[in-house]
């Protein structure tokens, strides 16, 4: 799927034919495989999601933001709002300022405190790369730069008068991480936020990782649904719904909303 869609998300990365292309290309390349199929019908449904929310004025976060195609949506609900991109691979965050001169784009990774550390880059697959080192098969070792970025909290980068009104957060393992250092945003603007929850080998496992998501939301008054769900208007997951809901098991999800009660 990566070198698919990463190549053609290179070649229109900077036009608006970049949501629609990379659309058909998740959508080809989920033939047979049921994963890449998942993560076309989530980014079907954020996209929805972003059009329901998002007024002209709203503010919105993009948290790994690779090449901005969350971005395009972004800008076009909400023209008039302040806008944040979180990218800490300096060359695609150096391409998000040049394409999308109205964001604000951060070249730092998010985590629970500020500072320095150490971020791997993949350069087969830059849509794995992390805070976290992966350790599996479908990651070549080899492509694997260890670079030094900077690091910041999300309560740290938002202006205190700046309200919230979605984020979208796909990190690659370092979620847990980043609530941590948003718990003040997330009290305040009570946003959407859209969260891809992966837990690579040697990190949390899946059900620690979901404990630590639920707490730290439950602590901020938010509840928690699958996309599809909320889209269609249903209840959000209890507790042991989703516990049973993450992980690597058949019927699992890895893409949840979380949502003021």
């Amino acid at each position: 799927m990566g070198s698919l869609t990463d190549g053609i998300e290179s070649l229109v990365y900077s036009t608006r034919l970049a949501v629609p292309a990379t659309l058909v290309a998740l959508r080809l390349a989920g033939i047979g495989r049921p994963r890449i199929r998942q993560s076309y019908g989530y980014k079907r449904l954020i996209l929805e999601i972003m059009r329901r929310t998002l007024r002209p004025d709203s503010c919105a976060v993009d948290i790994g933001s690779h090449r901005g195609l969350f971005l395009f949506p972004m800008v076009q609900h909400a023209p008039r709002g302040k806008h944040m991109a979180i990218e800490p691979i300096p060359f695609l965050a150096s391409r998000l300022k040049q394409r999308f001169p109205t964001v604000e784009v951060h070249p730092v990774a998010l985590d629970e405190r500020s500072g320095k550390t150490t971020f791997y880059l993949d350069r087969r697959e830059l849509g794995y790369s992390s805070l976290v080192s992966w350790e599996r098969r479908a990651v070549n070792t080899q492509f694997i730069e260890p670079i030094e970025v900077p690091i910041a909290t999300l309560d740290e980068l938002v202006p205190p008068e700046r309200h919230i009104n979605l984020i979208k957060m796909d990190a690659m393992g370092a979620h847990v991480r980043i609530l941590r250092g948003a718990q003040e945003v997330i009290r305040r603007c009570r946003p959407l936020i859209v969260m891809y929850l992966r837990n690579p080998p040697g990190g949390d496992t899946p059900e620690e990782s979901a404990v630590k998501t639920w707490q730290l939301l439950e602590q901020c008054g938010m509840k928690i649904s699958r996309l599809a769900d909320w889209a269609a208007g249903r209840s959000p997951l209890a507790r042991e719904q989703f516990f049973a809901s993450v992980g690597r098991h058949e019927g699992s999800e890895f893409c949840f909303l979380a949502h003021p009660e």
